[in-house]
């Protein structure tokens, strides 16, 4: 059994069988290894997030949508924005 610690509070989490991917309102996601609770990785978006990220199953990519119109959609292994859509 294990626990995350975060700044502040999280969003509902999206789990993906060991995958979760967390979400702070004010834009941060994080990745955790759902097995041992270890962070894979965390990237801070130019904007708050009001819900967690979107996944397809098998899909390489989260989609978050940002407050403010855009669409961000990040690398599932890395965090790394791979496009932004107004």
């Amino acid at each position: 059994v294990w626990k995350a610690a975060f700044p502040s509070g999280i969003i509902s989490p999206t789990v993906d069988n060991e995958q979760i991917f967390a979400a702070v309102p004010t834009g941060e996601i994080a990745s955790i290894d759902g097995a041992n609770g270890a962070l894979k990785w965390a990237t801070k978006l130019p904007q708050p997030v009001p819900v967690s990220p979107g996944l397809g199953a098998k899909k390489p990519q989260l989609y978050v949508p940002g407050e403010h119109s855009n669409l961000y959609v990040l690398s599932r292994s890395s965090g790394e924005c791979k496009e932004g859509l107004y």
